[in-house]
């Protein structure tokens, strides 16, 4: 070390050389390490941020190489005088417990950014490893979605399975009370019946059915709709009848604007 440039050029020959060069070091590093409370004041608890932790790692950095300069310095001078006043000296004894406490707060700070270092190393595993849980979710997301869509499908088919089902389950009741409906067409008032209002036996027997769930017969229900069906065509001949009207006046009254020099009604 008593060779190296960098010592040389701080440090001078004599005593008030060395002391001065010390001195300015130890002041370079108070002025990092006030320059980084500083910085991460309002980081608050800097540890827990990856950007407090990446300044604290870059300032210890700085600070190691001043330090180690530090240290460099100290053991040359005592080195120097070990070989002027004897290893057992006084001078030699201090100069050798300045030289250890630099050397350990050297060690000191090389652990402390080897931690500081490994815990935001430790940091952006964790970033990562949330980024790749938030990929996971999204892909688990879509997943989801996709068997929703497919159950969707599933559902659309089975509902339309089961209204089929519930179609032939009506259309096999209507045939089988088609079965016991034929079973008496023979019957010859039923024939009679039909033949005097116009509806089917089967339509007949329906009616005779639900004529006796209501109390009544089925020749009162018939009749009510024969007068139904007369007042149904007689409404519909006056509704044509009516209409017939409508387009008269309409004709009307777009010939009257036409005399009047009007525009014709759209």
């Amino acid at each position: 070390m008593a060779g190296d440039s960098r010592l040389s050029a701080r440090f001078g020959a004599d005593t008030t050389d060395f002391k001065t060069g010390i001195s300015a070091i130890s002041r370079e590093i108070r002025v990092l390490e006030s320059g980084f409370k500083a910085s991460t004041a309002v980081l608050g608890d800097w540890t827990k941020s990856a950007d407090g932790l990446e300044q604290r790692a870059k300032s210890l950095t700085d600070q190691i190489e001043l330090q180690k300069e530090k240290v460099g310095a100290l053991t040359v001078e005592y080195e120097r005088i070990v070989e002027a006043k004897g290893k057992d000296s006084v001078a030699a004894q201090n100069a050798l417990i300045d030289l250890n406490k630099q050397t350990a707060a050297l060690g000191s700070m090389e652990n402390e950014l080897a931690t500081t270092e490994t815990a935001l190393n430790e940091m952006g595993t964790e970033s990562e490893d949330s980024s790749k849980q938030v990929e996971d979710l999204s892909t688990k997301t879509e997943d989801a979605s996709t068997k929703f869509e497919t159950f969707q499908g599933v559902l659309k088919t089975a509902v339309g399975v089961i209204a089929g089902v519930a179609a032939a389950v009506v259309g096999l009741g209507g045939a089988i009370a088609g079965m016991v409906l034929n079973a008496t067409n023979a019957a010859g008032e039923l024939v009679d019946l039909s033949i005097k209002t116009g509806m089917s036996t089967t339509r007949l027997q329906e009616l005779d059915y639900v004529a006796k769930q209501v109390g009544t017969s089925t020749e009162t229900i018939t009749g009510a709709m024969a007068r139904l069906t007369r007042g149904m065509g007689a409404a519909q001949e006056q509704s044509g009848e009516f209409a017939e009207k409508q387009q008269e006046a309409y004709a009307k009254v777009q010939m009257l604007r036409g005399e009047f020099g009007l525009a014709p009604i759209k």
